[in-house]
């Protein structure tokens, strides 16, 4: 399923309406639980993205009793939570700035390379806001501008383009408390991978996903 051209895992014009809500009823947690709502239209969206991929149109009433099958699976599931069945909360939960602020901590009481590395990739995660995947950034991507360390985006998820990556995120230093100051963390990280600058076009965190 990898390959644009490979073909389709069944046959999508001998299934029918119950087959596809087989599949979706199907997925429930361990002990019977069902899971997130969302989950269930996430699994909706990948089917419909395998229909487009393989040039299949369902019929308008395959179509209309899903959609109706759908706000029937969302209500189940928001019933279930009221019930006790399952958490309530939907995502991933926050990181509060006190676990931050020990990760940190602890990175820095390891002493290694592997600590500085793991203080500099989560602080600018979290300076920045954003995804992991778009912590790994380009050397000639780090600037100063007035008072504040800038980092420029050339992709990020809402500008896919680039389109406004002339406009750099702004960090700012932290006097009061040097354990969580980017800046200083960043410095650190520097000075401890001095054969990063060997490459000015270079990646700050280089290797393949150094986000996992």
């Amino acid at each position: 399923m990898d390959k644009v051209n490979s073909p389709a895992p069944f046959d999508f014009s001998g299934m029918v309406y119950k087959d596809y809500t087989t599949y979706l009823s199907s997925n429930l947690k361990n002990n019977g639980v069902p899971l997130k709502g969302k989950v269930y239209m996430n699994k909706r969206s990948i089917l419909n993205n395998l229909f487009k991929r393989h040039k299949f149109r369902a019929s308008d009433e395959f179509s209309e009793n899903v959609d109706k099958y759908m706000e029937g699976v969302v209500r189940v599931v928001s019933m279930a939570a009221q019930e006790g069945l399952g958490s309530v909360e939907m995502g991933k939960r926050e990181i509060t700035f006190e676990v931050y602020e020990k990760s940190m901590i602890w990175l820095l009481e390891e002493r290694s390379h592997e600590g500085i590395f793991g203080r500099a990739f989560m602080s600018l995660t979290w300076n920045l806001m954003c995804r992991g995947v778009n912590t790994c950034v380009c050397l000639k991507h780090l600037m100063w501008r007035a008072d504040a360390f800038g980092i420029s985006f050339s992709h990020v998820k809402n500008d896919p383009a680039g389109s406004r990556n002339w406009h750099p995120r702004h960090i700012y230093t932290n006097p009061d408390n040097y354990h969580v100051c980017c800046v200083t963390v960043v410095t650190e990280y520097l000075l401890c991978f001095p054969q990063l600058f060997q490459d000015g076009n270079g990646m700050l965190f280089p290797d393949f996903k150094q986000e996992e």
